[in-house]
């Protein structure tokens, strides 16, 4: 008898010690969950000040806004963000997407980690909408062909387009070719042509869109992202075309004579990266849109967006002090 009551004393104590560890583990959840929202809403604070306290804050989240991107999270995409042209939408894959915790400690080391993401993603964005691969996409969509244009093995082809007018045939050929035809046959012709030519440069076109997307978006140097994108440790850009260092660094410095050329026109630059056809069609017209500007005033342009840069990396380390702590 006396053995039983022990036997149950004992199961009432390993019950009760099970139901305060599930009572301890409840408030240390509860603690954690808060202290990551209240971190969360911190980090939101400390991007809205250094976007509102900084020239280059005030000039990129102006501009991102503006762009009305749409955003959807869908945990099936393959990176923590990225653009799509099929769907003109930035995915955002929560599982993939960096933790507030790291979140604090880039900021801390003056990154703008989520803000600088999005600049990046819209930057591509922009050199496929507003540059002449956007009349593309576009006639895609009215014509319901993006399916078509974007399918892969294993998925099931989309076969309702539209017909096309003869004059969308011309335009289309007109933009993305600069030939001019008289009947739409010869401009689907001379198009796809054409497409055929740019599969050849994508990896140099990729290049371009990438160098020109990280150098504007990030506070980041030659040395640093030549290593980011040729020895990444995920291999996520195997599909760009290599070169060596010092023609890597002139794609890098050429982009930022182009922000000035452009007066600070993010539009306007994207625009171009998305235009050219090739690493040497971007370097050929480049020299050639640089040197019709005074150097002076270039210089002066340059020189003051990297000072608006650094002002705006070193305004978050700071911030970031103030609003998460150390």
């Amino acid at each position: 008898m006396n053995e039983e009551k022990n036997v149950r004393k004992l199961w009432y104590t390993l019950a009760g010690l099970v139901v305060i560890g599930l009572i301890i583990a409840g408030v240390g959840w509860y603690i954690e969950k808060h202290r990551m929202r209240l971190l969360e809403e911190r980090l939101a604070t400390l991007e809205k000040r250094v976007n509102s306290e900084t020239a280059w804050g005030r000039k990129v989240s102006r501009w991102v806004e503006g762009q009305k991107t749409t955003l959807k999270y869908d945990r099936s995409v393959f990176a923590p963000m990225w653009y799509s042209v099929r769907n003109d939408t930035i995915f955002i894959n929560d599982d993939l997407y960096a933790s507030i915790k790291v979140s604090v400690k880039t900021d801390q080391k003056g990154d703008l980690y989520a803000f600088i993401m999005r600049f990046h993603e819209e930057l591509h964005r922009a050199q496929e909408m507003k540059s002449k691969w956007g009349e593309l996409w576009r006639f895609l969509e009215r014509t319901n062909q993006m399916d078509t244009y974007f399918h892969r093995p294993g998925e099931e082809a989309h076969v309702g387009a539209t017909q096309a007018s003869n004059e969308q045939w011309l335009n289309l050929s007109h933009t993305l070719t600069g030939s001019t035809h008289l009947n739409a046959l010869d401009a689907a012709l001379e198009i796809k042509q054409w497409r055929e030519q740019m599969s050849k440069t994508k990896p140099e076109r990729n290049l371009l869109k990438e160098t020109h997307a990280y150098w504007i978006s990030y506070v980041t140097t030659i040395d640093d992202l030549y290593r980011h994108l040729y020895q990444h440790p995920h291999g996520s850009y195997t599909d760009l075309q290599r070169v060596d260092k010092l023609r890597f660094a002139e794609l890098c410095v050429t982009m930022d004579w182009l922000y000035a050329a452009y007066d600070g026109n993010l539009d306007k630059l994207a625009a171009f990266v998305g235009n050219a056809n090739s690493l040497n069609d971007f370097e050929q017209k480049a020299i050639a849109f640089i040197g019709s500007y005074d150097m002076n005033i270039l210089k002066a342009r340059r020189k003051q967006m990297w000072k608006e840069k650094r002002e705006w990396q070193e305004t978050t380390a700071l911030l970031a002090q103030e609003i998460l702590g150390r």
